[in-house]
């Protein structure tokens, strides 16, 4: 079975586990598969089994694999298959047949939070590019976005055109990035008064929080975006499950 080289300057465990991942979408591993052990791995990828055994549990932890005391490590069943295809935010608009737009509150290079550069995998006096915008469609305002994206994968990102222009459409056409996975985490909150002012609303209505962290193909961070849209905008399609 085929393995790519490994970039010895990049996360290793991101780097296994992005390529674990990748045999599970092409379908070369399937449901019940057992999957190479830790010690397998490491002479595969010419790594350690500390690098090895964290890739496992980084996958374990996401729910793509689980283990069976003295037999093995399987693919998993997913919980829930086709529940929403995640895009940026322009193209995601654009598909529905509607007009997206911004307005740029803020567009800078700043020093990330001890929190922020852990989650970005960046070291803390690396500069990212924060972007805070309101964003609407057919001119209506339906969200409130902010961005922060390691500026050493998009040096002068923070001076380009993002009150006209999509930021994927950027990443892709100006720094060859292709944005190929997504974590996202949601939940429901209430605006607060400053949240309300800018989206044109009231306070105490309803938001609809989508926190999402991007990757490349080969799972290196791209952004952190923290999507507040108004409730009274933004459906979540679930779609038709079995019941269990």
């Amino acid at each position: 079975m085929d393995y790519s080289p490994l970039n010895k300057e990049k996360h290793l465990y991101l780097q296994i586990a992005a390529q674990i991942m990748q045999k599970i979408e092409n379908s070369e591993w399937k449901v019940g598969d057992m999957i190479p052990s830790e010690r397998e791995l490491a002479d595969i990828f010419k790594v350690s089994r500390i690098t090895t055994k964290k890739a496992v549990e980084y996958l374990q932890e996401k729910g793509l694999i689980y283990r069976e005391v003295g037999r093995g490590t399987f693919i998993a069943q997913p919980k829930m298959q086709n529940i929403v295809a995640f895009k940026g935010f322009s193209e995601y608009i654009a598909s529905k047949g509607g007009r997206p737009g911004s307005i740029i509150l803020e567009q800078s290079l700043q020093k990330p939070t001890a929190k922020l550069a852990a989650e970005l995998q960046i070291r803390e006096d690396d500069a990212i590019v924060y972007i805070e915008r309101i964003r609407t469609a057919n001119d209506q305002i339906v969200a409130l976005q902010n961005s922060s994206i390691p500026s050493k994968l998009c040096p002068g990102l923070d001076q380009q055109d993002l009150a006209n222009r999509s930021l994927y459409t950027i990443f892709k056409e100006k720094y060859g990035i292709y944005p190929a996975w997504t974590e996202v985490v949601m939940q429901a909150c209430l605006a607060d008064p400053n949240e309300a002012k800018l989206l044109k609303i009231q306070p105490g209505d309803a938001l609809l929080v989508v926190k999402a962290l991007s990757y490349t193909e080969k799972f290196e961070i791209i952004e952190k975006v923290i999507t507040k849209y108004v409730g009274s905008y933004m459906d979540l399609y679930i779609g038709r499950q079995r019941i269990e």
